[in-house]
């Protein structure tokens, strides 16, 4: 098990919709952490409807949202259940289903 580390990326989806965060603050075993939203600025060649691409920056004003490891192995938010959305810990993505 790998502990994340302060300035890690993490992803945050909620369904087929994907936020990027950088984790601020972990626990020393690793089973907590706190993340805070990023910037997120299209590239050149992003395109909503086929190649979404995007550069990502952090933001000191971004919402915060605390998460911890539970028994699936995963980090869910706290007072959310199992079954809701997790957060994804190494690298950021911001992606936009058009097909809602």
């Amino acid at each position: 098990m790998n502990i994340p580390k302060v300035g890690d990326g993490a992803t945050l989806c909620v369904g087929s919709d994907c936020y990027p965060y950088t984790i601020i603050e972990v626990s020393p075993d690793g089973n907590y952490v706190v993340v805070q939203e990023d910037n997120h600025t299209p590239t050149a060649d992003c395109n909503y409807f086929g190649n979404q691409s995007y550069t990502y920056s952090t933001n000191p004003r971004g919402g915060i949202r605390e998460f911890t490891r539970r028994k699936d192995g995963r980090y869910h938010a706290i007072g959310q259940s199992m079954k809701s959305s997790s957060l994804s810990i190494g690298a950021r993505r911001y992606y936009q289903d058009p097909s809602f």
